[in-house]
């Protein structure tokens, strides 16, 4: 399973309707916590989810990684996973090759002179970007770049750019930009200031009318939000592999890579 449980969504203050900002992202076996507020065991609750799914906690004010621009020190997350193949039933009927030996194929790329080029078509692997309390830069670019689900800040409305220049935070209309010039298919809206209210409504069209193809979605507590469905690569797309390593600092071969603001 694949999907990202929202646990709070309000910036620095709460309100009767937004906790403090967290995030559980589960991913397959792997359930990591993002950025978790004060409250957020309580909203795991709520939210029906149990603390031993968590199997990482990923805090966006510490650790050493890649910096963003914040006034303070800050991190921000990239998942991502190594691009495959996907074997057609039919393709493989007319090559001769069932059972046990489709996954010989797999694992050695060629068996009895059948390639796995020959029986399948190339299956993009999906990405993940975290990008929290940060005012825009090249390192949350580097981020979000091809996300398939990028979650990001939209502390303040476009008419308070001033302020969120001020404070390093984005606009929902700058959430918007950072999803269409880096490719993200879906953008999730959270970290909302409390000087809104608990209707997003505003800042989720603001956002909308710069995010370009990306669906928009203003997130509450408690949602749940699920990966869109996979790419499809085109005719002659070249395929790249890469392995699933932890906690590096290149975000285009990583499983889980950082990215901070300063």
């Amino acid at each position: 399973m694949r999907e990202l449980v929202v646990l709070g969504t309000a910036s620095q203050v709460p309100t009767r309707t937004r906790n403090h900002n967290g995030y559980l992202l589960r991913w397959d076996g792997e359930g990591l916590l993002f950025d978790p507020g004060e409250g957020t065991q309580r909203q795991m609750i709520h939210a029906g989810v149990s603390a031993n799914m968590v199997t990482r906690i990923c805090l966006t004010h510490v650790l050493e990684v890649r910096p963003l621009r914040h006034r303070i020190e800050t991190y921000g997350y990239r998942l991502a996973e190594p691009d495959g193949r996907t074997l057609l039933p039919e393709r493989l009927r007319a090559a001769g090759i069932s059972g046990p030996d489709a996954g010989r194929l797999q694992r050695q790329g060629t068996l009895g002179g059948v390639r796995i080029d020959d029986v399948s078509v190339a299956r993009p692997g999906q990405r993940f970007a975290f990008v929290m309390d940060r005012a825009p830069c090249l390192g949350a670019e580097e981020l979000a770049d091809g996300a398939d689900l990028l979650v990001a800040e939209s502390t303040f409305a476009d008419d308070d750019v001033g302020l969120a220049g001020q404070y390093r935070h984005l606009t929902a209309g700058q959430a918007g930009e950072l999803a269409a010039h880096s490719g993200a298919r879906s953008l999730v809206l959270t970290h909302f200031s409390s000087r809104y209210g608990g209707d997003a409504a505003l800042l989720s069209a603001q956002a909308r009318t710069r995010a370009g193809t990306a669906a928009v979605i203003a997130a509450e507590d408690l949602q749940r939000i699920g990966f869109p469905q996979r790419r499809r690569w085109s005719q002659g797309a070249v395929l790249q592999h890469g392995p699933l390593t932890a906690l590096t600092p290149n975000p285009s071969s990583s499983q889980v890579s950082h990215g901070g603001h300063s």
